[in-house]
């Protein structure tokens, strides 16, 4: 018999057959599916959607009905188009930087000591996270790694799991990697001015002769003939543009010469040199991977004139793009070669650190630091060999509200609050502080910039899916925001442009630090949707649309 949709009869199928227990047997071939340590279908099974929440919530944006709600497409989630067979598994290569290169500490060393350098980089508002860059070291484990990269959703740009889905937000950019949220300059590629474009030129021509730069020292330590390079790597626009050294841990005879300046050392483009191998390495990793690539030439020579570009869209954004292509790399590989990915390993790995304390290694002990560090120093250095598998599909192990609690030793923000803040954007006059409108601007649903080695784009940002992470209750998700332009998409993000970022907003509410957020039940019952479609879509059934009335059987 058909009935309604009706929470009291627990768990239902959305299309017209009943669910079933899901025999693991089905799951062993996919590396990181079945076995012990993987409950997801268990778990999704098991969820029962709490209907008895008396607190009023409060939501950011409006909340829809349950019926109604955007659901995660279950064809945007890589584990379960292997599992339902629609694309073979294949192995990934993780290239992204783990730790400072060798010399890259020497050079951020050279260039702190130049005090029109500090300026422009002060200006820029990117001096921290340049030095945070020379000590960083976040070793990548790459089952773990795959195991959450699995679970993203290329649509929503979230990860999957029973209780719900988290994701990386501005809030994580500004907290761990110090990028500024919003910023003064809208940095478009696409229109440079006369002067730009001819010192973005002269980078490209810097490339190419950097390519011929190898070095010249031995692996002994010992001077020798300049060595040919194939091709322009890390080391030899480190060469080019700072100097070329020994390698590390050699001792050069004595009397003999230590290092050779590169030829850009005193030029006025050097420091555009240095930020293009920062932002290649640190900020934007992407093809080649082996050394800096021309996509951020432009952006190094905004920066290197002080320019203040919000650097937290550009990198999360950049970073969604880099998810979203290793799930249309195992597309196109079909199961028959590895692939490179330069997903910021870095980054996630702190991330999943900082939502899953249990999964974590001990952190670093800051307290002893003479100057306060940017919070993703304490995962610094230590190792990580807990799976994370086994216990991330419980809700209890993720934190929402991870920075909510100030930390000793770790650089302070103004993103919290220990009372609610009241942002009016409707009195004309009225001043918004610039902490409220950062933390205003990372929980918005909106458009986030994105480079990439083929130019620019723009990715679509979902905090409302995430909304516990900024201290405001989970309801069922209303549809997508329209897909703006790169151009639009940066722009919002700038002081000029305040307006558009307040676009649709009256009277907003900004929670305090130590507000407890939960799911409301609206929210629990979209869910329970969504898990039953994740369901049958592994099973065959034809995936549900996200909008529509429909019946459905009760489960059997």
């Amino acid at each position: 018999m058909m009935v309604i949709d009706d929470v009291e009869q627990g768990s239902k199928a959305i299309l017209q057959t009943s669910l079933r227990a899901l025999p693991a047997d089905e799951w062993l071939w996919a590396p990181y599916l079945g076995g012990s340590s993987d409950s997801f279908w268990r778990k999704a099974e098991a969820f029962v959607p709490e209907t008895e929440i008396p607190e009023e919530p409060l939501s950011l944006v409006p909340e829809v009905p349950h019926e109604e709600a955007d659901l995660i497409p279950p064809s945007s989630v890589l584990r379960f188009r292997v599992e339902r067979g629609d694309v073979l598994c294949c192995f990934i290569n993780y290239e992204a930087v783990s730790q400072a290169p060798a010399h890259w500490g020497d050079w951020v060393e050279s260039v702190l000591e130049d005090p029109a350098s500090v300026h422009a980089l002060t200006a820029a508002r990117v001096l921290e996270p340049v030095r945070l860059s020379a000590k960083l070291s976040i070793r990548r484990n790459n089952n773990n790694i795959d195991f959450m990269v699995s679970r993203w959703s290329r649509d929503t740009h979230t990860f999957v799991f029973p209780w719900g889905d988290c994701g990386p937000t501005l809030q994580d950019t500004a907290m761990m990697m110090r990028l500024s949220t919003r910023g003064s300059v809208a940095f478009d590629p696409s229109n440079l001015s006369s002067a730009d474009a001819r010192l973005v030129d002269r980078l490209r021509r810097a490339y190419t002769a950097a390519g011929k730069c190898g070095s010249r020292f031995d692996r002994e330590g010992r001077v020798r003939a300049p060595s040919k390079s194939g091709k322009t790597s890390w080391g030899c626009w480190l060469r080019y543009f700072f100097k070329d050294l020994p390698p590390l841990g050699t001792m050069p005879p004595a009397g003999q010469a230590t290092e050779f300046h590169g030829k850009m050392f005193d030029s006025d483009l050097h420091l555009a040199g240095f930020l293009v191998y920062w932002l290649s390495l640190f900020v934007i990793p992407d093809f080649p991977y082996e050394g800096p690539n021309h996509t951020v030439f432009p952006l190094a020579v905004s920066l290197a004139r002080g320019d203040f570009v919000p650097l937290g869209p550009l990198f999360l954004g950049s970073l969604f793009h880099r998810l979203d292509q290793v799930h249309a790399d195992t597309e196109r590989s079909l199961g028959h070669y590895d692939m490179v990915s330069v997903v910021h390993t870095q980054f996630l790995m702190a991330f999943c650190f900082e939502h899953f304390p249990s999964l974590a290694p001990s952190p670093v002990d800051l307290s002893w630091s003479e100057e306060p560090c940017p919070r993703i120093t304490r995962w610094s250095g230590v190792s990580s060999t807990k799976p994370w598998g086994r216990r991330i599909d419980d809700v209890g192990t993720f934190l929402p509200r991870p920075y909510a609690e100030p930390v000793e030793g770790v650089l302070p923000t103004s993103f919290f609050s220990e009372d609610d803040r009241i942002v009016d954007f409707q009195t004309d006059g009225v001043a918004v502080p610039s902490s409220a409108l950062a933390a205003f601007a990372a929980a918005c649903l909106c458009s986030l910039p994105a480079l990439c080695a083929e130019g620019t784009r723009s990715v679509l940002y979902r905090p409302d899916r995430v909304a516990r992470q900024f201290g405001y209750d989970q309801g069922a998700p209303g549809p997508a925001p329209p897909l703006k332009s790169y151009a639009e998409s940066h722009r919002r993000f700038t002081r000029a442009h305040v307006e558009e970022l307040a676009e649709g907003y009256d009277i907003v509410v900004l929670p305090r630090n130590d507000r407890e957020a939960f799911f409301t039940a609206n929210g629990r019952l979209a869910w329970r949707r969504n898990l039953d479609s994740f369901i049958n879509y592994v099973r065959g059934a034809p995936e549900v649309p996200v909008f529509q009335t429909f019946t459905i059987a009760t489960c059997l």
